[in-house]
């Protein structure tokens, strides 16, 4: 299944956009590499929009397994709050 998690200039702010852009060069490897249930990323980001294109195979068992709080993949990427979160999952 594919799963796309979404942040643009709609529901986050540029700061937090600009932070997730910083970091996306290095998102998609370390996501695969820090999740077993991950079996292939592709991370786009411009400066008004942040998307991870996720493959899973088993979408329960990955939202019961993904990480509450970010790893250090996502150092240069503030905390996602409920708010953003499920703002973001709704676009």
């Amino acid at each position: 299944m594919l799963i796309c998690l979404t942040a643009s200039h709609h529901n986050a702010s540029f700061e937090v956009l600009e932070k997730l852009s910083v970091a996306a060069p290095s998102v998609a490897g370390a996501l695969m590499e820090q999740n077993d249930f991950i079996a292939g990323a592709v991370v786009l980001a411009t400066c008004n929009r942040f998307e991870a294109y996720l493959d899973v195979e088993e979408p329960l068992t990955a939202a019961a397994r993904w990480p509450s709080r970010p790893r250090s993949t996502w150092s240069a990427a503030p905390a996602a709050s409920p708010a953003t979160t499920s703002a973001a999952a709704s676009t």
